[in-house]
């Protein structure tokens, strides 16, 4: 038989495919929840606040946003979140293929630069595979997850088999039917028997590809054993020296907590960071994608949570002036605003019943430092026993929580 070229598209992002039109209605939804939310906000701040003027509106508004970290993060990682999935969709359409010839595969990740980083382009010579294997994507996973798993030696290659189809064969489902679908194959029965044979992946490489035949029997077990691969041990060691220092030093040890709003952009970016060159070092170790990706993104999660303590500690240790008490004035509800403006403003979450006893305009000294780092943080420890003594003296108990954050 004439070899041929082999290029298929992902189904998700074809036009009229039920993933698709999924995604376009939860995208419309939460754009048409985020304006009724806006829009009932404004209603109620025009018949309750003394301003006249929209513009004093929205401006109130928008103050009041800024100090809701909650809502300010919706506002903004809702459109960030759509705008990826606007590119992902317009680059799966135009660029995203994985091509089959008679010599190798290729894939062409559906992001261009710099989104590159998140999936790469790579190709595969079919004379470096030694075996070619249906079997899972990752451990537990269902039918609709099987994989063609490519064996080179010194590395594996997965290719995902059933987001590919051919542009001109394939028919889309209605969202309903490719649910019940996606279920059939899940239990891997007839159907999924079925959709393996007739998969065009596995059919071109058992009809095109020359002294390479697909096993599609299934496999007794294609899990990768992290502990065994000296990258992926030292990875899952690193993630766990991180994990438990995150758990002593920033619940056990570390007396001090931020004056400031911490640097959570800072955290998530160093994260993802870490993610990413993790992930990719793997890779190039010859660990599976899957398993690069998994232990990547706990390795930087855990290097995100780390930093909440560790720039608290790195600020302690570089400060040369050491802790010194400040006057701060009580505005109620766990709020002081410092004598002395340049001092950032304190806010303390928990243990309401103690903050509330005390009157607004009422003076208390704080202690704070200002480290190496630059932002200042206040000692909890003074705290931690005024409220234990409030608790005491009252008969009330407090739960054993410990003061929320300031700042």
């Amino acid at each position: 038989m004439e070899a041929r070229l082999l290029v298929l598209h992902n189904r998700g992002f074809m036009r009229g495919s039920p993933q698709l039109r999924a995604l376009i209605w939860i995208g419309l939804l939460t754009a048409l929840l985020i304006v009724v939310a806006i829009a009932l906000l404004f209603l109620i701040a025009r018949k309750t606040c003394p301003l006249p003027g929209t513009d004093d509106i929205m401006r109130l508004l928008w103050e009041q946003v800024l100090q809701d970290r909650k809502a300010l993060f919706v506002l903004v990682a809702t459109p960030l979140i759509f705008g990826f999935f606007v590119l992902l969709a317009r680059g799966s359409r135009n660029r995203e293929r994985l091509i089959l010839t008679e010599t190798g595969i290729e894939f062409r990740s559906p992001f261009g630069a710099p989104l590159n980083l998140l999936q790469r382009d790579w190709a595969l010579q079919w004379c470096q595979v030694r075996t070619a294997q249906v079997g899972r994507m990752f451990r537990h996973a269902g039918g609709h997850l099987a994989a063609l798993i490519l064996e080179t030696g010194g590395n594996r290659r997965r290719v995902l088999l059933y987001p590919w189809v051919e542009p001109s064969d394939y028919k889309p489902r209605s969202l309903r039917e490719e649910r019940a679908y996606i279920r059939a194959l899940q239990q891997q029965g007839p159907e999924f028997q079925d959709w393996i044979k007739h998969n065009p992946v596995v059919r071109y490489v058992n009809e095109q590809v020359h002294g390479l035949e697909v096993d599609t029997a299934p496999a007794v077990s294609t899990a990768f054993a992290l502990e065994k691969h000296p990258w992926t041990l030292a990875c899952l060691v690193m993630l766990l020296l991180l994990a438990a220092y995150t758990i002593v030093d920033g619940f056990l040890l570390l007396g001090e907590t931020y004056a400031v709003r911490p640097a959570y952009e800072l955290f998530a970016g160093a994260g993802l960071l870490a993610a990413i060159v993790v992930t990719r070092l793997l890779r190039s170790k010859g660990v599976p994608s899957v398993e690069s990706a998994v232990v990547g993104v706990l390795t930087g999660a855990a290097l995100g949570c780390a930093l909440y303590p560790g720039l608290l500690r790195v600020n302690q240790w570089t400060d040369t002036l050491g802790l010194h008490a400040y006057a701060y004035r009580s505005q109620g509800d766990g709020r002081f605003t410092p004598v002395d403006d340049s001092l950032p403003d304190l806010h303390f979450d928990d243990h309401p019943d103690y903050w509330r006893q005390m009157g607004v305009g009422e003076e208390r000294d704080f202690e704070l430092r200002r480290g190496g780092l630059g932002f200042y943080q206040v000692n909890l420890a003074p705290v931690h026993d005024a409220i234990a003594e409030f608790y005491r003296s009252s008969g009330r108990h407090d739960g054993g929580a410990k003061p929320g954050r300031s700042g």
